[in-house]
């Protein structure tokens, strides 16, 4: 029934072109991509079709470098090697931990910078300037009873040690003409107006990558991306741990139980 049909009706890309003699990404050879150009390099060229200037490459590499770990405290350091200490394979460890990153930890790039795009969207039509939008987003989030994503953290509740080390990198690019800035104003902006609630990284990151051009999907992706490497590490510490078949709590310690206490089975109950 197909017989005839050109092979691009069926799969199509134009990332990668691969053939015997050649391996090309976005029609630049891979092997002059190895010895010429970085991993943050390459990442952009394949997400957004071009190499990078050296302050975007900057960038990509400084929200890589902030998401690559945050210790155990975080859901998916935990799956990681809980996962390890059971014995599994590296790659079905990072994986255990990869699918735990959802809306709640490491989608909170994703939901602001749709955000982000949404009110840079309305500022186009012109229904308010920058400061309004701010105004208007805070407002709106506060009567929903909305955590407004990419602001304040549970642990750094003064500041994240990891926001102005990439803000200060946007601002730079900013400056320098490398990208436009309206993504880093308005999230500086929404700062601004929630007062003593300060952006984290995932605000950092969803600017910067707003600022680079990426989606909404693309932010989430960049944070798993970097994350990976983190649990990579994760993963083989623990495989190398003495313990094994860890659990969500240490065996000298018991379970807190709020359930019924111990009951009698009816009589009539037998089978």
């Amino acid at each position: 029934m197909n017989a005839g049909r050109a092979p691009e009706e069926y799969w199509d890309t134009s990332i990668t072109q691969t053939t015997p003699e050649a391996i090309r990404v976005r029609g630049y050879d891979l092997g002059e991509l190895i010895s010429g150009r970085s991993f943050a390099d390459t990442v952009h060229l394949l997400l957004l079709g071009e190499l990078p200037s050296p302050a975007r490459r900057r960038l990509v590499e400084a929200i890589m470098v902030a998401s690559v770990d945050h210790g155990l405290r975080a859901p998916s350091v935990g799956a990681v090697r809980i996962a390890a200490s059971c014995g599994l394979p590296v790659n079905h460890a990072m994986a255990s931990a990869v699918n735990i990153l959802g809306d709640v930890h490491g989608g909170a790039g994703q939901q602001l910078l749709e955000d982000l795009d949404a009110l840079l969207a309305r500022i186009d039509a012109g229904e308010f300037d920058q400061e309004d939008a701010a105004r208007s987003y805070v407002a709106d989030n506060k009567r929903r009873r909305r955590r407004i994503p990419g602001f304040g953290h549970p642990y750094h509740r003064r500041r994240d040690p990891r926001r102005d080390p990439v803000m200060d990198l946007a601002a730079d690019a900013v400056r320098s003409g490398d990208v436009a800035g309206r993504h880093v104003g308005l999230v500086e902006a929404i700062e601004r107006e929630l007062g003593t609630v300060p952006m984290n990284v995932d605000g950092a990151a969803a600017a910067v990558c707003g600022e680079l051009g990426m989606t909404p999907a693309m932010a989430r992706g960049m944070f798993v991306v970097a994350r990976s490497a983190g649990l990579l590490a994760h993963a083989i510490e623990e495989s190398g741990q003495p313990t094994v078949l860890k659990s969500v709590l240490p065996p000298w310690i018991d379970p807190p139980y709020s359930g019924s206490g111990p009951r009698t089975l009816p009589a009539d109950a037998a089978p």
